[in-house]
């Protein structure tokens, strides 16, 4: 479970298969992390093979990314604290001045993660960390690809089924692929799809 606590903090908690908070996990069964001083909420949660756990979200004005161990301590073999958040990805507005949490993560099979979300002038963007937190530099620029559309984009989910290809959804009209060297010369636009929703 992943969401934003009143504080607007970044709150996960974990369940006994009976439905009842496991206390054995983070405070009586829950965990709330300050990501970026300012209003916070977690939009998308993955598990990795040894029960470690990556929340993703707004922080702030940007994207957000904590990383936990199966006790619900922060990880500070990630970006040394457990936390960082990546100020090359935006989350828009909704309305007002209320921040959409939702945006995309994944982890690839080598303990990397790639997280999607959009640049501040909306353009699609995703970035790809290496298991420490740390930028992986081999893709795109300094480990960040951004690809323009025709209208402002965000992206609220992604996928990593296989290499070569990194498989995410946005908010627009176009599809493609993209491939995980993360250039935009690699992306084909294929013709207009379904409703407002589209694959790259």
């Amino acid at each position: 479970l992943n969401g934003a606590t009143p504080e607007t903090d970044f709150a996960i908690c974990r369940l006994n298969t009976d439905g009842s908070l496991d206390s054995t996990f983070g405070t009586s069964g829950l965990v709330m992390t300050d990501m970026s001083g300012a209003a916070d909420s977690a939009g998308a949660l993955v598990v990795g093979p040894s029960d470690e756990i990556v929340v993703a979200g707004a922080a702030g004005d940007h994207v957000g990314v904590a990383r936990y161990t199966a006790s619900g301590a922060l990880d500070t073999t990630f970006d040394t604290d457990g936390k960082l958040v990546l100020t090359d990805l935006a989350v828009p507005l909704t309305s007002g001045s209320t921040r959409d949490f939702r945006v995309g993560l994944a982890r690839l099979a080598d303990g990397s993660l790639v997280a999607a979300g959009s640049t501040a002038d909306g353009k699609f963007a995703v970035e790809r960390l290496n298991p420490d937190g740390s930028a992986a530099t081999g893709f795109g620029t300094n480990g960040v690809a951004t690809v323009a559309f025709t209208v402002f984009v965000a992206a609220y989910a992604v996928a990593a089924p296989s290499d070569p290809f990194t498989a995410l959804t946005l908010n627009d009209l176009d599809r493609g692929t993209l491939n995980t060297t993360g250039y935009a010369d690699a992306v084909t636009k294929a013709v207009s799809a379904h409703g407002n929703h589209a694959f790259v």
